[in-house]
């Protein structure tokens, strides 16, 4: 009987402990808390550092060092989204051990309070904790601990970065859920949206205010365009009754959003040239490559040319000014340099007279032209010009680009004077006739003009020369050598017998003998030598 007594009591424990409000007990007691149905935004939430640590109902608290507020989740700063207009909101919910206990609906049942991230469009995004308490509820806010580890305050007015607040709390830590409804002070606290908001920058297509409406307020005014400009909107609250701008007001905020000029993608815009251009009769143009959509070139200036120089190529560019910020191009140096032409050689540039029409030979170009004397038959210094047939676009490779001279030269010719002698080859015997001696083997072309010395009669040494007749103006001067010749007596010793027998037996004819021997006479003999001689030959 007892163990029956005992089961039913503790399933009627259990029962009653298992007890949970409806949900329309729960939503009532959400809706009579300003605390739940209140949104916190970044200007309104702050990690704190408080003294003392836990506060005592009308006692100061002192609160400093406002900065950052955390994510207990994570142990990062709160993540208020690009727009930072995401918020905070609290929620209740059931726990076996919950920091709060049911004062209001008859029920042992225990709560945690919850603290969720939502969208600027009520989108849920995470909870930041999964229970917390909440303490210092005054007319400055309360703190609610995240995990009893981060004190986060959330604050009914503004303040900055480092700032320090000396508040009376009404409360201390809160346990019951009948405290949470004790908190009354201002409804709804909204930040309103700051006067200019974000620029977006002009793409072509209709963007819309960098604004997003929430549960709080509505949007009205410019809230799309596509051009470049500047564009008007107003927030203005929902529920003007109930809620308020952080700042007390309910007045519609006038913000302003602005679309500006986009910048066109000119890295890829290049002018097609590489290297300088060389000379050929033809224009030559430089002009603009990868140019991006909506940019082209309205007129160049200085890109085209056809003669050898240096430029300054510019380019003035055609864009949507009214929506693209200004786009331009660096000017580009460029350059026609001249055609270079090896300076022509001839094979030869020295000949000598062969009676024939001889020159130089140059190789043929349509680059230059040959002027002056290429040819000739004549001995004579020569020039010959060669002209570029464009020297303001033309030079020479090896510097200039003016007229080339060539120097050339046929000289005189000599003649074969090899086969010319003297027609002499021993001295001549006095026989009292004259004697002479001449040139033989001249070549065509020369002959004697006269001689000297080259006759004689009597017994002597003589020297021969001439004077050439030859054609000067094509022949270099022919030498010929004098010659020295002579005319000898034929000489007979009269002292001397044996050379007389010697001579007759020797020329048994008188004649012949008188005509090769020679008497020696000495000067006693006197001046009948000669005709003892004559006597002694039988003549």
């Amino acid at each position: 009987m007892k163990k029956t007594l005992l089961f039913l009591f503790m399933f009627v424990s259990i029962l009653r402990c298992g007890m949970a409000q409806t949900q329309e007990e729960l939503t009532a007691l959400k809706e009579a808390s300003p605390v739940f149905q209140s949104k916190y935004y970044k200007s309104h939430v702050w990690d704190v550092q408080r003294s003392p640590a836990i506060p005592v109902a009308g006692e100061e608290w002192k609160l400093r060092n406002f900065d950052r507020p955390y994510d207990a989740s994570n142990s990062r700063e709160i993540d208020w989204g690009e727009s930072d207009d995401r918020y905070l909101m609290f929620d209740i919910e059931l726990a076996a051990t919950g920091s709060y206990s049911d004062d209001l609906f008859g029920s042992d049942n225990r709560y945690n309070v919850v603290l969720r991230l939502y969208e600027a469009d009520g989108t849920y995004v995470k909870d930041l904790c999964s229970y917390g308490n909440f303490m210092g509820f005054g007319d400055k806010g309360f703190l609610f601990n995240q995990t009893n580890h981060y004190g986060t305050f959330f604050a009914n007015d503004n303040y900055e970065l480092g700032a320090l607040l000396t508040y009376t709390p009404t409360t201390g830590v809160l346990t019951r859920l009948s405290e949470l409804k004790s908190y009354q002070y201002s409804p709804q606290l909204i930040p309103p949206p700051p006067g200019f908001l974000s620029v977006l920058v002009y793409n072509g297509t209709l963007q819309s205010i960098p604004l997003s409406p929430n549960a709080a307020y509505s949007l009205t005014g410019d809230l799309r365009a596509a051009r470049v400009g500047t564009y008007s909107a107003y927030a203005v609250l929902n529920d003007k009754e109930n809620t308020s701008w952080s700042d007390g007001t309910t007045k519609d905020v006038y913000v302003a959003w602005r679309i500006v000029k986009a910048d066109y993608d000119m890295s890829a815009v290049a002018w097609d040239y590489t290297e300088p251009f060389v000379w050929d009769g033809t224009t030559k143009t430089v002009s603009l490559t990868g140019l991006p959509e909506g940019v082209s070139v309205g007129r160049y200036d200085n890109n085209t040319a056809t003669e050898e120089g240096r430029y300054m190529a510019g380019a003035v560019l055609v864009y949507d000014f009214s929506n693209y910020n200004e786009v331009s191009v660096p000017g580009l140096n460029w350059t026609i340099n001249r055609l270079l032409i090896d300076r022509p050689v001839p094979t030869a540039t020295s000949f000598v007279y062969n009676g024939e029409v001889q020159g130089i030979t140059l190789p043929p170009s349509e680059h230059y032209t040959v002027s002056g004397t290429t040819s000739s038959t004549d001995p004579g210094n020569y020039m010959a010009f060669v002209v570029l047939s464009n020297s303001r676009n033309m030079g020479w490779t090896d510097g200039g680009f003016g007229s080339d001279i060539i120097n050339w030269t046929i000289k005189k010719a000599d003649y074969d004077m090899s086969a010319v002698v003297w027609d002499y080859t021993e001295p001549f015997i006095y026989d009292g006739t004259t004697k002479t001696v001449s040139l033989t083997g001249l070549p065509e072309g020369v002959s004697v003009n006269s001689y000297k010395g080259n006759t004689a009669t009597d017994v002597g040494t003589y020297s021969a020369s001439a004077v050439l007749n030859y054609q000067w103006w094509n022949y270099n001067k022919p030498e010929v050598p004098e010659l020295n010749w002579s005319i000898e007596n034929l000489a007979l010793s009269l002292g001397q017998a044996q050379n007389a027998e010697a001579v007759a037996t020797a020329y048994p004819n008188p004649l012949m003998a008188g005509t090769v021997l020679q008497v020696e006479i000495g000067e006693e003999h006197g001046a009948n030598a000669n005709a003892e001689l004559l006597n002694l030959s039988g003549l």
